[in-house]
């Protein structure tokens, strides 16, 4: 099956990484052709990062590991199942990464649209409600697995499908 993820790359987020990286490596455990979209060279926005000297060297081999997953720029291809997640892909408030639309359900050409593990983070449920449902795209999704009560509870005030609590995916992998 050929899944294509979509997830934060454009913020250094260290969890963000390591979920990803645990998400990649399940699916292709499981014998699935996953790659991992990017759509950074499409769009690109200035977004605000704090960073340190410290955190300096912390980013470049951050950087240095982002080499060795199959990341794809995302040129509108077929998959058959896209998931968006995990991470605060619908954390509106962040402004230290970049908020594609396509994290909320948009632009997208898949057989099947999953969230997996998505949080709203700090957002409260008066930031989504100055959106409509069309700008927040929930409805596009066939399957929502928040990975945190607050996040299930304010989709829930704008979908009215299931939506069940999911693990972080770095719980997903075998460790030895």
């Amino acid at each position: 099956m050929k899944i294509g993820i979509i997830t934060i790359l454009d913020g250094y987020n260290y969890g963000a990484f390591l979920q990803m990286y645990a998400l990649v490596s399940f699916l292709q455990a499981k014998g699935n052709e996953v790659h991992v979209l990017d759509f950074s060279q499409a769009q690109e926005k200035e977004v605000q990062k704090d960073i340190t000297r410290r955190s300096q060297l912390v980013i470049s081999a951050f950087e240095a590991s982002m080499h060795s997953m199959p990341i794809f720029p995302y040129n509108g291809e077929w998959y058959d199942v896209i998931i968006v997640g995990s991470d605060e892909v619908w954390n509106i408030q962040n402004r230290y990464f970049h908020h594609y639309s396509e994290f909320f359900g948009h632009n997208l050409n898949c057989g099947r649209l999953v969230a997996y593990a998505p949080s709203c983070g700090f957002s409260s449920i008066k930031d989504y409600e100055q959106n409509s449902i069309e700008t927040l795209g929930w409805n596009n999704f066939d399957c929502i697995m928040p990975r945190d009560k607050e996040t299930q509870a304010i989709v829930s005030r704008f979908v009215s499908c299931p939506l069940n609590i999911v693990a972080d995916p770095t719980l997903l992998l075998q460790y030895e």
